[in-house]
């Protein structure tokens, strides 16, 4: 069974007209967040507080199925999806990013937990897209 991350939410994009997927994940949570957060060790800093990871490190995948999307955080060395949640979308024609934000933290547990410690500077935004086979 593939883990889920400890939060999954849809946010507009302020510099878009995007909408975007976003994980938040605990430090030293499940098997899946434990992965993903060393993978996050890897990530080149875009931004002040943002950062990417090359699909080498860290890919995503996303499946549609009318207003709701599954996204998947997959490891490219074995192709094995190690976090994955569905969310849904405000309608099933949504603009929506075609890859995912993880924001790691350690006490957090909702969204808003999540968001507050970027805004704290306790975190960092980590963009995660997908495969470019």
């Amino acid at each position: 069974m593939i883990d889920r991350p400890t939060a999954a939410w849809v946010q507009e994009d302020p510099d878009d007209d995007e909408l975007m997927t976003m994980f938040g994940i605990r430090l030293q949570g499940n098997d899946g967040e434990r992965i993903v957060e060393r993978q996050l060790s890897y990530g080149h800093q875009t931004e002040d507080d943002t950062f990417a990871l090359l699909p080498m490190d860290l890919y995503c995948e996303q499946v549609r199925d009318g207003a709701t999307v599954t996204v998947s955080l997959v490891t490219p060395e074995d192709g094995v999806a190690v976090l994955a949640a569905t969310v849904t979308l405000p309608t099933p024609d949504a603009n929506l990013s075609p890859g995912v934000v993880v924001i790691d933290s350690e006490g957090a547990e909702r969204a808003a937990d999540f968001i507050a410690a970027v805004e704290k500077g306790e975190s960092a935004y980590c963009i995660i897209g997908p495969d470019i086979e």
